[in-house]
């Protein structure tokens, strides 16, 4: 691998430069902030974290989470020290309650620099993407195609809880699921396979910039036959983190089921509900979301 070991420490000193600017204007704006000048962290400290953060992770996420709590070490987070049943002006006059004001004054400076150093893209280039885009776009198909056409549990996250919204409602969603799946061949399976994989393959490309290519093979290959209010191909709504399921699926999963050849009724009963997949372009990261979890396949 190319010794990017200059490059990173120019990104950290300037790092620091464009922190403690971006803390200190902001400084001027907000009666709550602190002094101007951050002093619970030194130079050498914040220089330390951002050579850690390409240095020591080999993955885009482990590398951002420690990014995101590093700052914790410096400038504590003190939200369950506050007293939150006193009279919100008193309230506000404590330390406790200044302290978290400010670490979030820190957060935000903190984030709004990762941001214009684009931290993230650099981290990409030292250490390279997760697998190609045919390679991730693969993969999120093979996992739709794994939960919409084989065996899956309904959970709505209340599986455990025996009112009627709870597991009476995920296992008659489960046994309506399991058996409209009976009825799907597998030509439909093998489309939606395929069309999954090209919907995919746009959606990198959408995060790249390639927004209007990719929107318009959604208008010419994923049609709404619906006759009142037809669905409307744009960029807001080709983004990947639409494809993705409450108890019904959004739209674009469900314009991929149907030009897949899946009847209506059936495409509806068989999306696993509080589920979603999308890729992370940056690296491509496919990343498999249900009820308050997230994985990375």
């Amino acid at each position: 691998m190319e010794d990017y070991t200059k490059s990173i420490e120019k990104t950290a000193k300037r790092f620091v430069e464009i922190f403690r600017e971006v803390y200190a204007e902001d400084a001027t704006k907000y009666k709550h902030k602190y002094d101007p000048v951050l002093t619970e962290m030194s130079d050498d400290d914040i220089i330390e974290i951002i050579t850690k953060y390409f240095t020591e992770y080999t993955g885009l996420t482990e590398a951002n989470d420690y990014f995101y709590k590093a700052y914790n070490k410096f400038i504590p987070d003190t939200w369950d020290q506050i007293d939150h049943s006193l009279d919100r002006e008193v309230m506000e006059q404590t330390q406790a309650y200044k302290q978290w004001r400010h670490h979030g004054d820190v957060h935000s400076a903190w984030y709004e620099t990762f941001r214009k150093l684009e931290l993230d893209q650099m981290f990409c280039v030292i250490h390279g993407k997760r697998r190609t885009n045919e390679e991730a776009a693969k993969l999120a198909a093979d996992k739709w195609c794994e939960l919409l056409f084989g065996w899956h549990l309904q959970d709505n996250g209340a599986l455990n809880e025996t009112h009627p919204g709870g597991f009476q409602a995920c296992a008659l969603g489960t046994v309506l699921a399991n058996s409209a799946k009976e009825k799907i061949t597998d030509e439909m399976k093998r489309k939606a396979h395929e069309l999954f994989v090209q919907y995919y393959l746009h959606d990198i490309e959408f995060q790249n910039g390639n927004r209007r290519e990719a929107v318009e093979w959604a208008r010419k290959t994923l049609p709404d036959p619906g006759d009142k209010n037809p669905y409307v191909w744009s960029a807001h709504s080709f983004i990947g983190t639409n494809m993705y399921c409450d108890y019904n699926p959004y739209m674009p999963l469900y314009l991929v089921l149907i030009n897949a050849g899946i009847p209506d009724y059936e495409a509806c009963k068989i999306c696993p509900w509080k589920t979603g997949i999308s890729i992370r372009a940056l690296d491509n990261t496919v990343e498999y979301h249900t009820y308050q979890h997230r994985e990375e396949l």
